[in-house]
């Protein structure tokens, strides 16, 4: 019973942690650009030298994403006495990392290094779930999480596609929340109850 119950807190988690995570994720996609290039007369926080690399920080930021999907999976691996894998998924996702740093730097400069960053996560996020499926099988709720990057993808895409002033892109950042409250995979008293 209650290795059954720490499953499904771990599921529970997972899904709270994943959506509160890309919200951020979504902040940084919409706000860091406005941020960096905020001017104050001739005053700037960031020199326009450094303008450009606002392009990698939402590639960087999606590649800690699934870097926290693979941390919250090791609680299983950690109460089985198996933590001597981690070290075989970490070394894995270090030389996919070289190698594909190796392909994407010479014809992609820094952006190829950030996607070769947030590729060997995403192998270490599906190493470590492909591992626990036979090792601490949890059932996730996958409806609820399927919905956080479906709605994460449209928000992405729409930004991208039409140039936002500030009160669009205010309207961008309170529709996820929205859809997270009132599809239920966010509710106040479950988070409150799970954080206690």
């Amino acid at each position: 019973k209650k290795e059954k119950n720490e499953r499904e807190y771990i599921a529970k988690v997972t899904t709270y942690v994943l959506s509160v995570l890309v919200f951020l994720w979504i902040l940084i996609l919409i706000w860091t650009d406005s941020l960096v290039k905020l001017q104050f007369g001739d005053f700037t926080f960031f020199s326009d030298q450094y303008w450009a690399s606002t392009q990698i920080v939402s590639i960087i930021a999606l590649a800690y994403i699934f870097h926290a999907l693979f941390l919250l999976q090791l609680p299983g691996v950690y109460l089985l006495e198996r933590s001597g894998l981690i070290a075989w998924i970490r070394g894995l996702g270090a030389v996919s990392n070289i190698i594909l740093n190796l392909l994407f730097i010479p014809e992609y400069g820094i952006v190829g290094a950030a996607c070769a960053t947030c590729i060997s996560f995403i192998f270490m996020a599906v190493f470590i779930f492909m591992a626990n499926r036979k090792l601490f099988a949890i059932k996730y709720e996958w409806k609820k999480i399927l919905l956080i990057p479906i709605s994460a993808i449209s928000i992405w895409i729409s930004v991208h596609q039409f140039p936002l002033e500030n009160v669009g892109k205010i309207g961008f950042t309170i529709l996820y929340p929205l859809i997270m409250f009132s599809t239920g995979i966010l509710r106040f008293n479950k988070l409150k109850t799970l954080l206690n």
